[in-house]
């Protein structure tokens, strides 16, 4: 094959094996013939490799949102009614963009979908369940940050930050708008200054963590933690700053052994939340924690690229994919500080970096998808593959339903299924739950 890129065609071809693989075992100078070495595997086009190396086109798309304009219907007087399937609710001609796709787990699962500064949501995946807009003032030019903590869900778009919770009588929405602080007799609590505009929010270590803050009168370096098991309640004393660069937070994301990762566009950094509680078990502040530079040579570019991949992070940097645990690691070896996506560059370098910060990846059945805008694309059309079974990159997938700029996992009949946004206000899902 030389090294050109192989369009899989499941009618005519045979199975193919990956040279050097550990994925399979056995006597295969049969199909020496039909192996493919690592560069070669990275030029698959629309292909997917099995565990056993077996190779099939990747699988197919199902629309789950179609443009909500398209579906979404009123009366002449503006009432919504009921077309026989679902209430249907008027939108726009034509919907440019989508701002983010996220599912909330628990014992009221749903599909939170922002658009344009709407907020739809679904308990399904069925195009039929979307309504009307629930919230119809977000931000829509922020690039919305969502969590969940304690049952609830919690969300900011550089504007306000924002809760959905039951009630008791019904699940609504709200605001958290003000920090806290204790009365001068100290009994009871009550509101003090707001909470400034925030970019980014995390749940970690039984608290919310927000950063990324636009008031001036904040360091912008800042991360704000909120009171344990409520992310009603915040003290501004309990926060810590990272770094003194001056540089903004994007992005924060909890890893393990009570690390939260902190990233900026130049640098990556590790707030090791330990102890959490003193020698009497009372939870301590932040003030105990220490910072801990990862990375100053490289930052990411996109926050919707950070994503857990087995006990590692990995996310989008100008250097290409770049892995937490390598950044870690190379003090004690150079070559451990070599992006993920090397055996690729050629991909990275046809990246559109002046619109990558719409970028986005996932982690789903032993693969890393990576959304990416390359040969001169304002918005993501093509997705890197990097397999883990095999620790390849398998190639390249495109096509009208891979234009992702945004992912989510949501459990449907009792099977995790990968979902995700478009730009053009599209959502898809695999059409396959199990597709390996």
């Amino acid at each position: 094959m030389g090294g050109q890129a192989y369009k899989y065609n499941n009618l005519d071809d045979d199975p193919i094996l990956s040279d050097g693989s550990s994925a399979f075992t056995g006597v295969v100078t049969a199909v020496k013939s039909r192996m493919l070495d690592a560069s070669e595997l990275a030029g698959l086009v629309n292909g997917d490799i099995g565990a056993y190396g077996t190779a099939g086109t990747r699988p197919p798309a199902s629309l789950i949102a179609n443009n909500l304009s398209d579906d979404f219907y009123v009366a002449h007087d503006g009432v919504a009614y009921d077309t026989g399937f679902a209430l249907r609710y008027v939108g726009k001609d034509y919907i440019s963009d989508t701002q983010k796709i996220w599912a909330f787990k628990g014992t009221n699962p749903k599909i939170f979908f922002f658009v344009e500064g709407n907020l739809y949501l679904a308990g399904s995946l069925a195009t039929e369940s979307w309504g009307a807009p629930v919230i119809e003032d977000i931000n829509p030019n922020a690039v919305v940050s969502a969590t969940q903590l304690a049952g609830k869900a919690y969300f900011v778009d550089e504007a306000k930050l924002r809760l959905y919770e039951d009630n008791g009588n019904d699940w609504i929405f709200s605001e958290v708008s003000n920090f806290k602080k204790y009365s001068e007799d100290g009994k009871t609590i009550v509101d003090s200054e707001p909470i400034p505009p925030a970019s980014c929010i995390e749940s970690h270590v039984e608290r919310l963590c927000m950063a990324g803050v636009s008031d001036a009168a904040y360091d912008p370096a800042t991360v704000f933690f909120s009171d344990y098991l409520d992310g009603k309640t915040w003290f501004i004393t309990e926060s810590i700053q990272v770094g003194s660069d001056g540089d903004a937070i994007i992005a924060l994301k909890s890893w393990r052994n009570n690390t939260l990762l902190v990233f900026k566009a130049g640098s990556v950094w590790a707030i090791i939340c330990d102890p959490l509680v003193d020698d009497s078990g009372n939870k301590l502040s932040p003030a105990y924690w220490t910072v801990n530079k990862i990375s100053d040579s490289y930052g990411v570019v996109a926050r919707e690229t950070i994503a857990q991949v087995g006990n590692d992070v990995w996310f989008l940097s100008k250097r290409g994919v770049c892995s937490v645990q390598r950044a870690v690691a190379a003090d004690e070896n150079e070559m451990q500080a070599l992006p993920i996506s090397t055996p690729i560059q050629n991909y990275i370098d046809r990246i559109n970096w002046e619109y990558a910060y719409r970028s986005s990846a996932v982690y789903f059945k032993d693969r890393y998808f990576l959304s990416i805008p390359i040969d001169g694309a304002m918005s993501p059309n093509a997705v890197l593959i990097y397999n883990t079974v095999m620790q390849k990159w398998q190639g390249i997938w495109d096509g009208t339903a891979m234009r992702a700029t945004g992912y989510a996992k949501v459990i449907d009949n009792g099977v995790e299924t990968l979902i995700w946004r478009t730009h053009d206000g599209t959502a898809y899902r695999f059409l396959d739950d199990d597709y390996q």
